[in-house]
């Protein structure tokens, strides 16, 4: 479980986004990051028996740094709001499939798929969709798959069917995506529950067939 000063730290960030607060909170940043951490390790330890690939993957592999890199962006807020791990075979490092997990109050998320991958990439998932989705298809379709994601997020996605793609293709709304990314919400009270391992472990468990199926595509 995740503990609630962690939440309660990631809140108090948002309203004291400066250098000089997070300096002279630091000893509750490490606090709420170690608690990040400890959840993450132990997420790992179970999703690893659905995901061998996982196995030796440590949690400090997974981390985000908090810190924001403001170069190109217009806010210039030091720091995320927010705990973020990858996890994936090669930690947090991409591009390969993996999963997510997002801690944020009130915004709090479990991930997994493939984001944003590059023009190549997104090529060679685009034809095998065209080509035959029927594996594909499976697993979206499954039914404990589907007791938690509708399908795949449509954040980023093309009006049309991009070029080389018959328009009227039967999966023309899979070829649209520029992402292959499955969501859920996750409630402040279910991370902060004595079961929250188990919560995300079985939800991240199920993303697993999607992940292997994209890496085995990707040859990664």
């Amino acid at each position: 479980m995740i503990k609630a000063s962690t939440i309660q730290f990631i809140s108090n960030l948002k309203e004291n986004n400066h250098r000089d607060w997070f300096q002279a909170n630091r000893p509750a940043y490490d606090a709420a990051k170690s608690d990040f951490a400890s959840f993450i390790e132990k997420v790992l330890a179970e999703l690893s028996k659905t995901d061998p690939t996982l196995k030796g993957i440590l949690a400090k592999d997974t981390l985000f740094r908090i810190n924001k890199d403001v170069r190109f962006s217009k806010d210039k807020s030091p720091y995320k709001t927010n705990f973020g791990a990858g996890i994936s075979k090669e930690g947090r490092k991409l591009p390969v499939a993996g999963y997510y997990v997002h801690l944020e109050p009130g915004q709090s998320f479990l991930a997994g798929g493939i984001y944003m991958p590059e023009p190549d990439m997104l090529k060679i998932i685009r034809e095998e969709i065209a080509y035959d989705s029927e594996e594909l298809m499976g697993i979206l379709n499954k039914p404990s798959f589907k007791k938690y994601f509708s399908g795949f997020d449509t954040f980023d996605k093309l009006a049309n069917a991009p070029k080389g793609f018959e328009k009227d293709h039967k999966d023309v709304e899979l070829l649209k995506l520029k992402t292959f990314i499955v969501s859920v919400q996750l409630k402040d009270s279910q991370l902060t529950d004595k079961n929250a391992v188990k919560t995300a472990s079985e939800v991240l468990s199920e993303i697993s067939a999607l992940v292997v199926f994209l890496n085995k595509l990707l040859g990664k």
